[in-house]
């Protein structure tokens, strides 16, 4: 799990956790959601999903990404 901030790939630290989570796994498709919370993020903290979903019989992988930010320090 890796994020792209428009140039190059940047590693998700630091962070307070992570988890990996697999909804499906079969001959038909296969759904993992690996998450991070707490990533600490020019002066923000993201929480951020990945879901990855994988079909049988195909290269292709489709991914969707949900994340919420939340802001460091006095409001």
């Amino acid at each position: 799990l890796k994020a792209w901030n428009g140039k190059k790939a940047k590693h998700i630290e630091p962070v307070a956790g992570r988890s990996t989570r697999i909804w499906a796994y079969g001959p038909v498709r296969t759904i993992v959601d690996m998450s991070v919370v707490g990533w600490q993020y020019e002066g923000a903290l993201l929480d951020m999903t990945c879901r990855y979903t994988l079909y049988a019989g195909h290269r292709d992988c489709e991914v969707e990404v949900r994340s919420e930010e939340r802001r460091v320090g006095k409001e």
